[in-house]
Formats: structure tokens, C-alpha cells, sequence
């Protein structure tokens, strides 16, 4: 192989972060020549790549204590946040995690594993197709992790727009490696076991690693911080919509609810004030007392007559604010429909924050392997293939709200207080049910398997007596890319609740489907509440046998004497039945496949004087490929909250043609010249992308690099091509409710997402410039050395793909035709002056069933910034000590909406535009020793304050500390022993309005405790 010259490895301190400082090597030393991130041409080493690149070692993964991943990427600086953790809207539910360089999107990072793309294993922002890194190999067999930190189109194609993260497996390693440990969480644990097994020949060489981590579920109540007064308005219990023209059932002039002559109902639930139902119904008929200035009502909410507090067992946490500690109620707060009204007329809202999760429960095994073999001279065949295997769990609130439709309490059933059918809003069951058999359990599996085989040709061991010839080299590869993933979901069945409501539920009670109509009718054979068919009360008053007792059992099923029309409690097993029969199950799956050909030759074309002209040029092809299955109950509007979802299959191919130039201008000159085009199926275009960068040397201590690019990331499948449709969850405030509009509460509502197939590729321009010293330390001796780097990066993203906002879509036209509303739920008195088009006339208006929205090309995001790092190793005595910072700043973030309207994201938790959080300044400051068999080691995490944008509430910064020590033994070092803890003070995540804490930039499980033991043969 060849060798370079010292002038050219003293570069190495171009690394943008200086994480690992890359050994000075003579050139009697003989550096072998490889592929480096961010070039297909060879180099000695990432030096001389002029674009910014990070480099995370396997010492640094042990000094850090990282396990997985995850791990190591959250705390990297330029990684603004970590998409993936759970919390509302921000890319639920822990499942899969994604890398966001520059706060881009998960989708703008093409993430790599040696070097070749891998299957989308995850969906990021807007449907974009996302990297699972929680599917790659395990952290045992990655021997570094190299970041390229600016936009690599011209070198990889696709998604590459924020740049591109590269693990690079231990491909070298001979031996046995085991490490076995666990970490201890508040509320919840892990524990994990890696092993590594390699081996090296003449002729054949290969490693093999499997680990296997075991994470147990950990719910917000076990974080005060997290329990927060945030409520629905669709609550357990919930509110009633009475009609308010019911008939004159006794005949005495006067319109009653209750059928019998009875015409009052006078409630009290010992908190409230005792209330007249009837005369609050007559009130609203005539338009007379609290409804004196509004008018005459066609009908009335109201909310549970035993909404109230203590209904159910309340939870430690925080008031709405955060800033004090205090009960918060597990359900049962009344809300007034407007200002003054008296109880019951309003909602009655529910606490649905303290039974979500933080993180879900889950078993992730994964392998490596990785074998080369010589099978001729000058002739390398390299095989690889990794595999995921998870399963997992999830807890969410017991019941989601009945949102896609309003379901009816008939007058019939014997809990129905009001002697007339009611429009319930609300959902099943709530809070009591926690840690229940009818808990909200959500199952999750998944498995990913990646086959990738490369055939090396040297051509100069070929090909001996050839000039030409003895620098080129040819890689020829296919690989093919495999995920699977398959959820069991829970919600409501809107029919069979319906059913239960009638007196007809439960597995055992006789119901047939009607084929014309699809829906479940009860036999003819069958009586309501009677045998194995009984009624459920929805009515806070029954949720235990004994209101407001927990430890009396549940009451919500019961059965009735049909002699006497006596209700007769059900055990609590059969509560549980009916409930679970009523909470019905789907199951979908998702597969995705990646199949690449790739042939790429490099070499040298000339020799000049300050080098070889080195060039690549290469052909790749991928197909990429689609297909979701959902269940009848999936696809179906019986589902009370979650959104419908049809299967389907897509598909695309590429083809791409690249090229790539190394120039030697001079000893201390080196300019890249890339230009890659890639051309799409389906319609979908084409885009040509290039690539110039500089690397200067104008001393032997300082290193000026810079470059420009243009790139893209094409739509994805889920985005434009395809026979599936699919729809999600949003959460708005109607204009026209009153209950909703201007008071801070909001509700989920179903939006339905169509594809567009004429949807443009995002494109960026990108520019750095970096500057490197490594100066002469004038103290100390030989042992001081220091390293500093600045980089400045500048990304102008346009044609950024969104769908339009759902709360913009209502705000603009609340009746248009993207706005599906209840034809017979309607809203009290609405806002009909917040109706700009009129279109909503004069009323009534139903409540918001549907919103349909598109996928489109909607503004773009420019951001710039600063990398700024330090590194400064030096001995105290027998003492090896090192200590490192690495800071980004950003200088602007600027993100143009559909209106055109420019917001300023830096330093937000942006939870109104399209951007995630971005703090202004992220730093981590690492120190660490290692004195004999002994090691430790300290790091600062800091992250800056941030506006939130929804209020006026700022999430404060924040400081970690975490600590670690280490201690290997035996005759040979073969043992070592690791303890440490991350955020060792406990210190608490800031208070974040929405969430109480934002994840995806902060620590949510607080201290966590690990210890390792490492063997090494």
C-alpha cells in the first residue's frame, strides 16, 4: 500500500470536535490507505476530508458509561435533540430513536452502518422516512461512530441533508469480550449483557456480537414533575348532552326527563351544591336564569352529576404551573361550558398525564457479524449481517376519549339518571382502572435483519506489472435491508360499547353482525342485563360498588332482577371481561425493505506535484419497498379515539451515478470535487448535487478547511407513493366552542392524511468553514499537548415538507370542506365571529369529527451556528489527565411557515411551527484520569434556557453531572469493574408547560445508577 507524506497526517487535527485525536505517524511508519466518512476516495485517514467530522471512540464509550447507542448520541452536542422519547406530540413513544443533526428532522441524517445505508426502521417528522438506531448493532462491535457535520448529497444521495453519522464496526478484533451490568432508575431499571467473540487469519477474519438489554415500563406518576393538572374535557366521568324538546311523557303540560311524571331531579353529590336537573332544563328551553343572556337552548351539557373531586384517588404532583407541589385529582374537575355558569352545566375533566409513560417496557436483542476472506490475490470478500429481535410493551391512560363519534345512554338503562337518552362525552374507564387487567396495554415487536456482502478488488495486486493500475481499487456490493414491526393497539369499540350500554354486553352474551349495515345487533334471544348479558354505567356515581371507596370493588357492570328491576352488582372479575370486551384490539403490521447495488472504483488518474490526482466514480441502484396490514377494527371509525388506518403497498427504485476528485493543489492544498445525480421512478424527478471543499495547511499547528454543497431528501413513500392511507392525531382547540376557544384547553381530533404525489424533494445549501490549532504548550513538558477547533456551518433548507397545520386549517375556514363535523352533536351557542368565511352561516355547528389535510412544500428553515471544542491532555506525575469541552451555539434558526411568516426557533421548544426544541448552547465538559489500574472521570452536561411558544413560560437551563470509575485487575488487566451515575445530584429536568418536561432535550428518569463488570481474553 501506499504511504503519505507527515505534512498531510498532521491534518488530523481538522476534526471538528476534537473528541479523538488522531496519532502523528511518520512516513517510514507506512499508513494504510482506507475509505474515510465522507469520501469514496482512499485516504490515510478523516484528515484529509475538508468537512467537518466528529469521531466518538470505543474509549470514549467507555469512559462515558454509554450502553447503547442512544445513549452515546443524546449527549453529542450538535445533536440539539433526541427524536424518539416519548411526550406528547414529540415523536412517541420510545420505541425508536432517531438522530436529528442541527435540529434538520430525524429524516435530513442518513444514518450509516459500515459504510451502507440501512432500512427505515422508524417514522420521524411529517411521515419522513427515519433510521432506527435502536435496530443497528450492538455498541459492544462498534469500534467508532464518525459523524461527517455537513450536507454529503454529492458523496451518499438522499437524506443526507444535515450530514451523515457512520458506525464503524471492530472489524480488527481477536479474542473474547463479555460485559454484564445493569442500571438503577427510580420506578424503573435495565440490565444488559454483550458479548464479543473475534477471531484473525491468513486467510479468514471475523467477528460476532449479541447483546441482549431488558428496560422495565416506568409511568409518569412516578415523577411529580411529570403529574401536572393537564386535562381533557372528555373526562371519566364525563359530561351528558340532553336534549332539551324531550316529550311530555305524564301529560302534564310540561316537557319532563324522566318518563313516569316524575319532573325533578334533584342530585347532590356532597361537595356541590344540591342542583335541579329539571329546572336547569327548563332554564335552558325558556332561556331563563343562568341562561338568561344567552337565549333559548336546543340542548344542554352537563357535566357528571358526581363530577367532583375524590371520585377517584387523587395523585402527588404539581399544580398547572409547576412551581408548587399538590394533589392532583385523578378526575372528577368540573369545568363551566362559560364564564359563571353553576355546576352541573360544563364538562367534566380528567387527568390523563399521570398514567401515560416515559418510557415503555422492552427486550432488544441484537447481533453482529462480520467475516472478510481472502479467497485470491488481490481478491477480498466481505460479508455482514446484523439482526434485531424486540419486544416491548407500552402503558397509556386506561381509555382514550370518545372523539370520532358521540355514543348515547339510552333512557333504558337503569344508571341513567336523566330518564331520557344522552349524549355521553367522555371515555370507558379512567384512572381507577390503572394497574388493572384492563389496563391500557399496547404490545410491540419488531425484528430487522441487514445482509450486505462487498467484494474488494485491488487491482494493483491483480494486476502487478500495470502503472496504472496499482493505485485503483473496485468495490462491488449488494446488501438487502429488512424491518418488521407489529403493534396490538387498544381503544374503544364504538359499537360494542354502544351494545354494553343496552344492557348486552360481554364475550358471552349473544350478539350477531348485521351484514348490511356492519353493525352488531343483540340476538332476539337475549334480554338486556339478564344472564350472560349486562349493562355498563358510564356514570361516576357507579364507577366503585360504594361511591367514592376504592377498596368496595367496581360498579360499572351489574346485571338486573327482572322480578324486581333490582341492579345486581358484578364481581370484579366480570367487570373486567366486559370492559376488556368492550375495549377492543386491532393489530397492524409495517414491513420495509432496502435493496442497494453499488460498484464504486477509485484510484489515481496522475501524478502531480504536490500529489496524486485521486478520483472516484461509481453506479448504485436501490429499490425501496413498503407494505401495511391493519385489522377490519383498525381500518374501521368504530374506534372511539385513535385514527383509521387502510394498508396498503409502495415502491420506487433510484439509479445514481457519482463522481469524485481529489486535488493536491499544493503541499498544504487539497480541494474535493463531488457531483452525484439521482433519478427517481414513479414520476418522481430528478436532482444533480455537488460538492466542493477546501482543507489548507498554512503551518504545521493550524489547519483552515471549508465547503459547499447542495442537498436533498427525496419524499418519502409514506409521503407520495403508495395504496395505503393513513390519519393520526391532533390536538386543537375548536374556534367555534366555546369551552375550548381562548381558555387553553384543547382535544385530539382525527386528521386524515393524503399523499401527494407532487410534492418537491427538500434541497439545502450548505456552507462551513473551520479552523484548527494545535499549538506548542510553552508549560509542562512533552506530556501537555492542546487542540482547539472552531467550525461555523450555515444550512438554508427550503421546501421543507409539513402538513398544514390542523389548528391553522380550522382557524381559517372552521366549516370549510377539510372540516368533517357531528350532524347531530352540536356545540353550545358557538363562536360564530370566529367563522372569517362564513361558511358556518348562522348554525347549528356539530362538534369536529375529522380534519383532512395533504402533505405539501411549506417554507424552509435556515440555521447557522458554531462548533467550538478544546482538548488538553497532560500528567500529573504518574497521573494521565485529559480534559475536553464541546460546545454548539446557535447563532439563528430561523423557520418560514406556510403563511411566509419567518419565526425565530433558537433558543424555543417550537411547539407551533415545524422545527423541534433547539437550545441556543449546548456544552459538555469532560475531565477524566487514569492512574495504573485505576480510571475516573467527570462530565458536565449543559443545556441553555428555551421560550416556549405556546406560553409565556421559559424552560430554565440545565446542568447534569455525571461520574464514573473504573478498576481492572487480573494478570493481564482481563478484568475491570465499572460503577458510575449520570445526573449523580438528582437534579430535576426544568419545568416544561406542555409536558413537564421536554424529553427530548432533557433527562426525565433523573439519577441513574450503573455498575458493569467487563472481561477481556
Amino acid at each position: 500500500m501506499k504511504t503519505i507524506r507527515s505534512n498531510i497526517v498532521l491534518s488530523a487535527i481538522a476534526l471538528v470536535l476534537g473528541i479523538t485525536t488522531i496519532p502523528v505517524t511518520s512516513a517510514e511508519e507506512g499508513l494504510e490507505e482506507v475509505i474515510v466518512t465522507g469520501s469514496y476516495i482512499r485516504h490515510a485517514n478523516q484528515a484529509d476530508v475538508p468537512s467537518p467530522i466528529d469521531i466518538v471512540t470505543m474509549e470514549d464509550i467507555q469512559q462515558n458509561g454509554w450502553a447503547t447507542l442512544e445513549d452515546m448520541t443524546e449527549t453529542l452536542t450538535f445533536n440539539p435533540n433526541s427524536f424518539g422519547r416519548n411526550g406528547t406530540g414529540l415523536g412517541c413513544c420510545g420505541f425508536a430513536r432517531g438522530i436529528d443533526l442541527r435540529g434538520l428532522g430525524g429524516g435530513s441524517t442518513l444514518v450509516l452502518q459500515n459504510g451502507k445505508r440501512v432500512a427505515s426502521a422508524a417514522v420521524g417528522d411529517n411521515a419522513a422516512d427515519m433510521a432506527n438506531i435502536k435496530a443497528m448493532l450492538p455498541i459492544i462491535a462498534v469500534e467508532r461512530m464518525e459523524t461527517l457535520l455537513d450536507g454529503a448529497a454529492a458523496i451518499y444521495g438522499s437524506d443526507a441533508i444535515a450530514g451523515v453519522a457512520n458506525f464503524i464496526p471492530r472489524k480488527d478484533f481477536e479474542g473474547f469480550e463479555m460485559r454484564v451490568g445493569g442500571k438503577a432508575i427510580d420506578g424503573s431499571d435495565k440490565s444488559e449483557i454483550q458479548l464479543l467473540f473475534g477471531t484473525q487469519g491468513e486467510r479468514v477474519s471475523g467477528i460476532f456480537a449479541i447483546s441482549h438489554e431488558r428496560t422495565s415500563l416506568l409511568r409518569k406518576e412516578e415523577r411529580d414533575f411529570f403529574t401536572l393538572n393537564i386535562t381533557s374535557s372528555f373526562g371519566t366521568p364525563g359530561a351528558y348532552i340532553l336534549d332539551v324538546n324531550a316529550d311530555d311523557a305524564d301529560g302534564d303540560g310540561v316537557p319532563d326527563l324522566r318518563p313516569g311524571g316524575a319532573d325533578d331531579i334533584i342530585i347532590n353529590n356532597g361537595f356541590h351544591p344540591e342542583f335541579n336537573v329539571s329546572q336547569i332544563w327548563d332554564d335552558a328551553l325558556a332561556g331563563t336564569g343562568p341562561f338568561a343572556d344567552r337565549g333559548p337552548q336546543t340542548n344542554i351539557r352537563l357535566a357528571d352529576p358526581y363530577c367532583r373531586p375524590g371520585i377517584v384517588p387523587d395523585y402527588p404532583g404539581r399544580s398547572r404551573d409547576g412551581t408548587q407541589f399538590e394533589l392532583v385529582p385523578g378526575g372528577g374537575q368540573f369545568d363551566d361550558l362559560y364564564a359563571g355558569a353553576p355546576f352541573p352545566i360544563g364538562n367534566c375533566r380528567y387527568t390523563f398525564q399521570p398514567t401515560n409513560f416515559i418510557n415503555p417496557a422492552e427486550d432488544i436483542t441484537l447481533a453482529y457479524t462480520n467475516w472478510t476472506f481472502d479467497f485470491a490475490p488481490g481478491n477480498q470478500l466481505e460479508f455482514e449481517y446484523s439482526l434485531r429481535w424486540m419486544e416491548g410493551y407500552r402503558l397509556a391512560t386506561p381509555a382514550f376519549p370518545h372523539t370520532n363519534a358521540t355514543i348515547f345512554v339510552p333512557a333504558s338503562n337503569p344508571a341513567n339518571p336523566f330518564g331520557q337518552d344522552v349524549n355521553w362525552r367522555g371515555r370507558a374507564i379512567g384512572n381507577a382502572y390503572a394497574g388493572t387487567p384492563v389496563d391500557n396495554r399496547v404490545d410491540y415487536n419488531a425484528q430487522s435483519h441487514r445482509v450486505a456482502a462487498t467484494w474488494h478488488m485491488d487491482l494493483a495486486e491483480m494486476f502487478p506489472q500495470s502503472d496504472f493500475l496499482s493505485s485503483w481499487t473496485v468495490d462491488i456490493s449488494a446488501q438487502s435491508s429488512y424491518d418488521y414491526q407489529t403493534d396490538s393497539d387498544r381503544d374503544t369499540d364504538l359499537s360494542r360499547t354502544f351494545l354494553a350500554l343496552r344492557g348486552f354486553g360481554g364475550p358471552n352474551c349473544q350478539n350477531v353482525i348485521e351484514t348490511a349495515t356492519g353493525t352488531i345487533q343483540p340476538s332476539p334471544t337475549e334480554t338486556a342485563g339478564v344472564g350472560n348479558c349486562y349493562y355498563f354505567s358510564p356514570f361516576g356515581q357507579d364507577i366503585y360498588k360504594s361511591t367514592f371507596d376504592p377498596t368496595s370493588g367496581f360498579g360499572q357492570v351489574f346485571s338486573v332482577n327482572q322480578a324486581t328491576g333490582e341492579r345486581i352488582q358484578a364481581p370484579d372479575e366480570t367487570v373486567f371481561q366486559v370492559i376488556d370486551w368492550f375495549l377492543g384490539e386491532s393489530e397492524s403490521y409495517d414491513e420495509r425493505d432496502l435493496n442497494v447495488f453499488e460498484a464504486i472504483a477509485s484510484g489515481s488518474l496522475m501524478e502531480l506535484p504536490a500529489g496524486d490526482l485521486g478520483i472516484a466514480v461509481g453506479y448504485q441502484r436501490r429499490w425501496d419497498r413498503f407494505k401495511r396490514f391493519d385489522t377490519y377494527f383498525e381500518q374501521s371509525f368504530l374506534r372511539a379515539f385513535q385514527t383509521p388506518g387502510i394498508g396498503g403497498t409502495g415502491s420506487r427504485s433510484v439509479d445514481a451515478i457519482f463522481a469524485e476528485l481529489y486535488v493536491p493543489v499544493a503541499d498544504s492544498l487539497d480541494v474535493q470535487l463531488a457531483v452525484r445525480r439521482e433519478s427517481y421512478d414513479q414520476g418522481l424527478g430528478s436532482t444533480t448535487d455537488p460538492k466542493v471543499g477546501v482543507n489548507f495547511r498554512p503551518t504545521d499547528w493550524m489547519t483552515v478547511r471549508g465547503s459547499y454543497s447542495t442537498s436533498y431528501r427525496t419524499p418519502s413513500l409514506k409521503q407520495v407513493v403508495g395504496t395505503d392511507a393513513q390519519s393520526r392525531l391532533r390536538s386543537v382547540a375548536d374556534p367555534l366552542d366555546p369551552s375550548e376557544f381562548g381558555v387553553g384547553n384543547l382535544n385530539f381530533r382525527t386528521a386524515r392524511v393524503a399523499k401527494n404525489p407532487d410534492l418537491l424533494p427538500e434541497e439545502s445549501t450548505n456552507y462551513n468553514f473551520g479552523i484548527s490549532f494545535l499549538p506548542t504548550v510553552p508549560w509542562g513538558d512533552n506530556s501537555h499537548s492542546l487542540q482547539i477547533d472552531v467550525d461555523y456551518f450555515d444550512f438554508d433548507f427550503k421546501n421543507r415538507i409539513e402538513l398544514k397545520g390542523a389548528q391553522d386549517a380550522l382557524n381559517l375556514d372552521p366549516c370549510g370542506p377539510n372540516i368533517i363535523r357531528d350532524p347531530v352533536v352540536f356545540i353550545s351557542d358557538p363562536l360564530l365571529e370566529n367563522d372569517p368565511t362564513g361558511n358556518c352561516g348562522s348554525g347549528p355547528v356539530g362538534e369536529i369529527l375529522i380534519i383532512d389535510q395533504a402533505y405539501s412544500n411549506s417554507g424552509g428553515t435556515t440555521t447557522s451556528g458554531l462548533d467550538i471544542s478544546a482538548l488538553y491532555r497532560f500528567d500529573i506525575n504518574d497521573i494521565q489527565m485529559s480534559i475536553r469541552s464541546e460546545t454548539s451555539h446557535f447563532l439563528t434558526y430561523e423557520v418560514e411557515l406556510a403563511s411566509g411568516a419567518i419565526i425565530d426557533g433558537a433558543g424555543g421548544t417550537n411547539d407551533n411551527n415545524p422545527a423541534g426544541p433547539i437550545p441556543e448552547w449546548r456544552t459538555n465538559l469532560m475531565v477524566n484520569g487514569t492512574l495504573g489500574n485505576h480510571s475516573a472521570g467527570a462530565t458536565f452536561r449543559y443545556s441553555s434556557e428555551m421560550e416556549e411558544d405556546r406560553t409565556s413560560n421559559v424552560v430554565d437551563s440545565h446542568l447534569e453531572v455525571d461520574v464514573q470509575y473504573a478498576y481492572s485487575f487480573g494478570d493481564q488487566q482481563q478484568y475491570s469493574v465499572t460503577v458510575g451515575a449520570i445526573n449523580v445530584f438528582d437534579e430535576e429536568p426544568p419545568f416544561y408547560t406542555r409536558d413537564g418536561s421536554l424529553q427530548r432535550v432533557h433527562n426525565p428518569y433523573m439519577r441513574q445508577i450503573y455498575a458493569r463488570f467487563g472481561l477481556s481474553l
